[in-house]
């Protein structure tokens, strides 16, 4: 796994002492990846996938209890010398960009951003769900990261945490999830919701995960119509 000091000057360590007081108390197991310019960025987004795995053929069981994984992840997707091929990945970032990114393209949109994994908590294996407690808790990190990054457009790529949302924490709200939409990849779509968190609001949109079954042109034309400002930062970042 690449180190901190190797990807230091793509982002940002403004934020790392509320980061690690949080690591401390439990309530995440990983810092966030924050973009250098997330700071001062146009539209200030913060995407957010659902889960580490363990993949014991690749020998990332020690890796993955580094809390600095996830930037090392998002680093190894997206910067040129460290550049890894995965689907998901690649998905990823051809629905936020709008086209196909390479290693060349892709560091200037994650400069602007920020992202974690909702889920603080190695799933054993790619075939294992995480449970309702693991939900619960992820809400309770959600609202911190929220709290301290004041996004204004959070971006959850897959559903299911919004499917999860009995166990809310105090303070923490979210409007009109409903009613489903079109169908995308065999996915119902969501309408753009509301999300607050003490004296922040932001707006949430939702896409099916970016796995298998992906296609990332009809998941970026239904962000640019649902939210046209901010697709088309995203494609600013990225040309």
């Amino acid at each position: 796994m690449i180190t901190l000091k190797e990807i230091e000057q793509y982002q940002t360590q403004s934020f790392d002492p509320a980061f690690e007081s949080f690591c401390k108390a439990g309530k995440l197991a990983w810092y966030p990846w924050v973009g250098k310019n997330y700071p001062s960025a146009s539209s200030k987004i913060l995407v957010i996938l659902e889960s580490h795995y363990i993949d014991k053929a690749k020998s990332n069981v020690e890796d993955v209890q580094n809390p600095l994984y996830t930037r090392c992840l998002v680093a190894e997707r997206c910067y040129p010398q460290y550049w890894w091929n995965n689907p998901t990945w690649n998905n990823l970032n051809a629905f936020l960009a709008g086209k196909k990114l390479v290693a060349e393209t892709a560091p200037k949109l994650w400069e602007n951003i920020a992202f974690y994994n909702f889920v603080q908590r190695p799933m054993p294996s790619p075939s294992d769900r995480p449970s309702e407690r693991d939900f619960a808790q992820g809400w309770q990190a959600f609202k911190d990261v929220l709290n301290t990054l004041k996004p204004r457009v959070c971006i959850f790529a897959g559903m299911s945490a919004l499917s999860h949302t009995e166990q809310l924490p105090p303070a923490l709200t979210l409007g009109k999830l409903t009613p489903w939409g079109e169908k995308i990849n065999n996915t119902f779509t969501r309408p753009v919701f509301s999300i607050h968190a003490g004296n922040v609001a932001a707006s949430g949109a939702a896409i099916q995960h970016p796995g298998s079954f992906f296609t990332c042109e009809a998941w970026h034309n239904w962000l640019r119509s649902v939210l046209p400002t901010l697709a088309q930062h995203l494609e600013d970042w990225a040309k």
